[in-house]
């Protein structure tokens, strides 16, 4: 992939070319999206090309376990959460996310 699309810069500078894969067109649009914020405030979500989430209200130091409750082992998506901050079009590409029982590191913010 390097060779035939970003042989002399790093991904980073990668630029559209003609007749480019649909593939090498979803990681361009995925770099834009990360360029275009600088910092991932893990609100990306899995659209064609992927954005950010569209918050009702701009907020600081949102986190995804936020939206997360916990009752025992299981793990799922706070609604009433999510319907108070997120934008109603994005609702249905968050709950379609799997949550793992398993707690993992909130990495991405």
């Amino acid at each position: 992939m390097k060779a035939r699309y970003f042989s002399e810069e790093t991904i980073l500078y990668a630029k559209a070319r003609k007749r480019q894969s649909y593939g090498w067109s979803l990681l361009l649009a995925g770099l834009n999206v990360i360029k275009k914020r600088k910092q991932i405030h893990n609100n990306v979500i899995a659209t064609h090309p992927p954005r950010p989430i569209s918050l009702l209200t701009p907020a600081q130091n949102n986190k995804v376990e936020k939206f997360i409750s916990i009752n025992g082992i299981y793990r799922f998506w706070n609604e009433t959460l999510i319907s108070r901050l997120i934008n109603h079009d994005d609702h249905i590409h968050i709950k379609s996310i799997h949550l793992s029982h398993k707690k993992i590191h909130d990495r991405l913010s």
